[in-house]
């Protein structure tokens, strides 16, 4: 069973190089534009963490190969919601889940910075360089404003 296993994951690890060459091939044609960049770099981080899950899986351990399935599920659909669109889409998309993207996780460690903050001394000095990375109450007028409905 070991040697089977050994096979499978070479030869998964063999189809997926084979597919990212492809990609790349294509990718590579063109302009090298935002969208690209993000959709590039979406399938080498999908197939860096599939080569991650093939190696894991080689050591027999599927259970710790199933945890990186997720993000690689993800970090596919979201490869083909970008790739997919017209060029006007890709490039909304693009921005979108680059630049919104960022600011929604820069809001979830605000306010999680925020909480923490809430439940130690204010007036304690050790905790003024996490003060000094809260979020404004207001975001540029070129980006998502996060803080307004």
């Amino acid at each position: 069973m070991r040697q089977e296993i050994l096979d499978w994951t070479s030869h998964g690890s063999e189809l997926i190089a084979t597919a990212l060459g492809i990609a790349n091939v294509h990718l590579d044609k063109g302009p090298q534009t935002f969208d690209r960049w993000i959709v590039r770099q979406l399938n080498l981080a999908s197939h860096l963490t599939s080569e991650s899950a093939l190696l894991v899986l080689a050591y027999d351990r599927p259970w710790d190969a199933e945890m990186m399935m997720r993000s690689i599920a993800e970090g596919t659909v979201k490869l083909a919601f970008i790739a997919l669109g017209t060029a006007e889409e890709r490039v909304q998309r693009a921005h979108d889940f680059f630049h919104v993207g960022m600011d929604l996780l820069h809001y979830a460690d605000d306010r999680k910075l925020r909480d923490f903050l809430s439940r130690v001394d204010e007036g304690d000095e050790r905790w003024r360089p996490f003060r000094e990375m809260l979020l404004a109450e207001r975001v540029d007028s070129h980006r998502c404003n996060i803080f307004e409905t």
